[in-house]
């Protein structure tokens, strides 16, 4: 049984629109920003 996940990565095209989806519109917490990429 899956009791909870340590992370996953995922190759995004546009930074911008995929920190938007993932943090404005799904709630996702921003960690970490830097130039190519972000931990949420």
């Amino acid at each position: 049984m899956i009791t909870g996940i340590n992370h996953l990565t995922l190759s995004v095209h546009d930074l911008d629109e995929s920190i938007d989806f993932y943090y404005n519109l799904l709630g996702c917490k921003m960690h970490a920003r830097w130039d190519r990429g972000a931990y949420l």
